[in-house]
């Protein structure tokens, strides 16, 4: 039985088909993707470079080229960032360095949150403070 959209807790995806996300699940690709990132950033998939199997998906849907990005930070993955494009025009590729940084920083954001949910809020202030 494969996931629904609702069960995926580690994959946030925009604009890509839940086909192509049940197929992350059941063929492996999830262990495939987490071996890449130990040597590169990120992961830019063109229709015409992919096995029959998931170009057949891709043709399907429409979709020209998928980034895949890891929302990672000094080792620590949360997840992934898989973005999918129909605009021919638009392979993702000049958008990646962006968009790794942009799921760095949200990597960072989520670890602060983290330690920030550790302490209880104080705040202190002055006697003569007025509202």
């Amino acid at each position: 039985m494969s996931p629904s959209l609702e069960q995926v807790s580690d994959i946030i995806a925009y604009n890509v088909p839940e086909k192509m996300i049940e197929l992350y699940y059941t063929q492996q690709i999830k262990s495939r993707i987490e071996k890449y990132f130990n040597k590169v950033k990120y992961i830019l998939i063109n229709t015409e470079d992919v096995e029959e199997r998931f170009k057949e998906i891709l043709n399907k849907y429409n979709i020209f080229t998928c980034a895949i990005l890891p929302i990672k930070y000094n080792d620590i993955n949360f997840g992934y960032l898989w973005l999918a494009s129909r605009d021919v025009n638009n392979t993702l590729n000049e958008n990646a360095e962006f968009l790794y940084k942009v799921c760095e920083t949200v990597a960072k954001m989520i670890l602060q949150f983290k330690n920030y949910k550790k302490f209880k809020m104080v705040c202190f202030l002055p006697v003569n403070f007025k509202l």
